[in-house]
């Protein structure tokens, strides 16, 4: 309460600036917070996979880990999913000892959600629940809740701050990683359609999964996912391989269809679609986006961050 708030020299058309970040459970977190600094902390910043209270992050607090670190005044936390205890995580490790990573490096009885710091004042915090579609972590029949076991699922965090004489919405979002293009695609469209009647500038950032790329494409076959968690071959099932064009990736697509054609309001975000946000081996995919309003923002500069402090 103490921390003073940004002052705005421009109360009507003020400058800002906003950074996205899945920063995996902020297992690294004083390296990327010493990287924030470096770059100068924005006014805004939107996490996605923050830790409260989980033992592979050290039962830390990471959304207040980083605001003390980075001098934040305002805080905004939503909670996605709650992470199975440490006694659970045992039993379950006995029972499938060949689990996915997440499980073997010790969860931790904590949540995991996202977070939005603010330099300046969050007048109102709201929540959109993202449909399941393929990605269940309660239903005990799909290997996702047997590989990775929690409780909830995946949400958009919404908030509204206020920034001199103007108030802008900002969504955080943390769509579906192992569902199909089309699952992403409806996940999107809640938050859309939510931004639809939003009568402030808006703006809709996140970690979007958008990692079908060329003829590979991401979808929900248990056998196959349990042998192959990362690399899904073709889906012939998914509605999205109709209309996409051979060799296009998925954020290509994006930005040739949806990004260009949601009612009402269109959205942009100046890195473009070709800019990687992940490399894994040969892979390289833009997964994280930041979309302005179209007519309502006037970007100034732009950059993506180095990639070896997440994994994205």
């Amino acid at each position: 309460d103490d921390l003073p708030e940004k002052n705005v020299e421009n109360r009507l058309n003020p400058n800002l600036s906003i950074l996205t970040w899945n920063i995996r459970n902020g297992i690294k977190a004083k390296e990327q917070t010493g990287y924030i600094k470096s770059i100068g902390t924005p006014d805004i910043l939107c996490l996605q996979e923050v830790d409260i209270d989980c033992m592979r992050s050290g039962n830390k607090n990471i959304a207040l880990e980083y605001a003390e670190a980075l001098g934040y005044k305002y805080v905004a936390f939503t909670t996605a999913r709650v992470e199975i205890d440490e006694e659970d995580e045992k039993a379950h490790k006995a029972k499938f000892p060949n689990s996915r990573r997440e499980v073997d490096i010790g969860r931790g009885g904590g949540v995991i959600g996202q977070a939005i710091l603010s330099k300046f004042p969050i007048e109102s915090i709201g929540c959109i629940k993202l449909h399941k579609l393929w990605e269940d972590y309660e239903n005990v029949t799909q290997i996702r809740a047997r590989v990775q076991p929690t409780t909830g699922g995946r949400v958009a965090q919404k908030t509204k701050i206020k920034i001199g004489d103007r108030t802008v919405t900002v969504y955080n979002a943390h769509f579906d990683n192992v569902s199909s293009p089309t699952g992403r695609l409806i996940q999107y469209g809640q938050v859309a359609k939510d931004a639809e009647n939003e009568e402030n500038p808006t703006i809709i950032v996140g970690d979007f999964n958008t990692c079908g790329h060329g003829l590979g494409n991401w979808f929900s076959e248990d056998h196959l996912y349990e042998r192959f968690p990362y690399k899904r071959p073709v889906s012939a099932l998914d509605p999205l391989q109709k209309t996409r064009k051979v060799g296009e990736t998925e954020a290509e697509f994006w930005n040739r269809t949806e990004l260009q054609t949601t009612e009402g309001k269109r959205f942009e975000d100046p890195n473009g679609y070709k800019s990687p946000t992940v490399k894994m081996g040969p892979f390289k995919g833009k997964l994280d986006w930041t979309l302005f309003e179209d007519d309502k923002f006037m970007v100034i500069d732009q950059k993506t961050g180095p990639l070896g402090l997440s994994d994205h």
